[in-house]
């Protein structure tokens, strides 16, 4: 009964340590697109984008809404980050970059092979 026990904990653990990785990251993704977005790195924040998002905004369209953030906040950091929620390849993010305006809740990121893309679109 106790290797049982042994084993169970031991999965337990390592499911955790998972998803504490996959949770780093969506914060690593979230902190490298907002960087790439504010700093008007139009093609690094184009290719942080989901390939629905990539679809429904066009790149030339993103590319103008990229040099505008640019030129109207310059470039921000992630001050704050919370992963809500992770579900296989789709998950849940709040984050600060200390504009209340560009507060952002509920944000979706989804993985898309291998890496986490921004979905909010």
């Amino acid at each position: 009964m106790n290797r049982t026990m042994t084993t169970v904990a031991i999965v337990a653990v390592l499911a955790l340590a998972g998803c504490s990785g996959d949770a780093g990251d969506v914060e690593d993704a979230v902190s490298e697109y907002t960087t790439a977005y504010s700093s008007g790195d139009t093609e690094t924040a184009y290719a942080l984008l989901s390939a629905r998002c990539q679809k429904e905004i066009g790149e030339e369209k993103y590319s103008t809404l990229v040099e505008a953030a640019n030129k109207m906040y310059g470039e921000l950091t992630v001050e704050d980050v919370e992963v809500e929620e992770i579900d296989d390849n789709t998950a849940t993010v709040s984050y600060d970059v200390g504009v209340p305006a560009l507060k952002q809740a509920g944000q979706k990121f989804v993985r898309e092979g291998g890496s986490w893309h921004w979905d909010g679109c």
